[in-house]
């Protein structure tokens, strides 16, 4: 169990593209 879960990078990766929207919004 660690960051380098594959399930958590995607997670993380989604939430970050969010940000982006929400900053540019």
């Amino acid at each position: 169990k660690g960051a380098k879960d594959p399930v958590v990078i995607s997670l993380t990766g989604i939430y970050h593209n969010l940000l982006r929207k929400w900053a540019d919004a």
